[in-house]
């Protein structure tokens, strides 16, 4: 299963599912696979915890790096190995077992220490890097609690998608039960470190639709549509994708720039800001929403009289999910 360094993509097929991904070389196969959408298991980006034990049916793979996990022998030449630390050397039929919804998905406690942060007009955005090689297992769409000293717990939504695990990105507005996090975050130094325990509830993408998605946003609801739309992305969806991203009192599109590049570089994503509900119902009428008529509808929280408001009668017997907040 050892040889020489590889070269070119492959196509690694995962037993039972029968999914397939592509490996490109300078990647390991389980970065590969979070790329390409796919919920492989791991609690770490460094090889410590093991979590991503996987079996080579078929084919060839090269350790691209040292793990501290202790493999048994036995296990080893059973053909087991860790994806964060392998690479296919040509095409591989892999036995792992995938997450294919959020009940299979472990509750994590983790610290974490700042690694960015960025105001986008009123919205605090905030990247996170989990400590000592430390990953986050869990699937767009999910949520975590943000655990700071000397404040209250957040529930939180991730905006970010599994693809880069060892980070989490999060959109906190000046408000309330968000001031103190955002306040608090700003004064941290870089040793201090933040307590991220989840995932928690949501409702997640594992399989790519045939069907076109549309997404509603109302302000900062953006950041629980975030995830699942490059989610979407990263499983090569080849149905329309289309965000309505509506403005709400006090948080305009604070990451109108992002969409508009995905805009620019997916063919089959629509972008369709609105500054409010009225000039959605005034100007939708007039675009061609027609391609979203059989579409599966996201929204956060009861958006049923919005929806109707803003697409019509004719969009009632669309398939509508309701990304409600998980209750802890």
């Amino acid at each position: 299963m050892t040889g020489r360094q590889p070269s070119l993509e492959h196509v690694i097929t995962l037993s039972p599912s029968g999914r397939e991904f592509i490996q490109y070389p300078s990647q390991s196969v389980l970065e590969s696979g979070l790329a390409a959408g796919v919920s492989l298991p791991y609690r770490c980006s460094n090889g410590s915890c093991g979590e991503c034990r996987a079996r080579i049916i078929e084919g060839s793979i090269h350790k691209t790096r040292y793990h501290d996990f202790n493999m048994p022998e036995s296990d080893r030449l059973r053909g087991d190995f860790l994806m964060c630390c392998h690479s296919a050397q040509e095409n591989c039929l892999i036995e792992v077992t995938e997450s294919m919804s959020v009940d299979d998905i472990p509750l994590q406690s983790l610290q974490a220490k700042v690694c960015h942060s960025e105001l986008l007009d009123n919205i605090f955005t905030l990247r996170l890097k989990f400590t000592r090689g430390a990953a986050l297992h869990f699937l767009p769409g999910q949520y975590v609690r943000i655990n700071i000293p000397g404040i209250d717990p957040v529930l939180i939504p991730i905006a970010s998608c599994p693809c880069e695990s060892s980070v989490i990105e999060m959109h906190l507005l000046d408000e309330p039960d968000e001031y103190a996090i955002v306040h608090t975050v700003k004064q941290l130094k870089s040793r201090d470190k933040i307590g991220v325990e989840g995932p928690f509830g949501g409702t997640s993408i594992t399989e790519s639709p045939t069907t076109p998605q549309l997404f509603i946003a109302l302000g900062l609801e953006f950041r629980v549509l975030q995830g699942l739309i490059e989610q979407l992305f990263n499983l090569d969806t080849l149905a329309p994708i289309g965000l309505i991203w509506i403005s709400s009192e006090g948080v305009s599109q604070y990451k109108g720039n992002l969409c508009r590049s995905w805009a620019d570089a997916i063919d089959n994503f629509y972008y369709i800001p609105f500054r409010s509900i009225n000039d959605a119902k005034l100007l939708l009428s007039q675009n061609e929403i027609g391609t979203f008529e059989e579409a599966t509808i996201y929204t956060v929280g009861d958006k049923e009289d919005l929806i109707t408001a803003v697409l019509g009668n004719p969009f009632s017997g669309n398939q509508w999910i309701n990304l409600n907040p998980p209750e802890l």
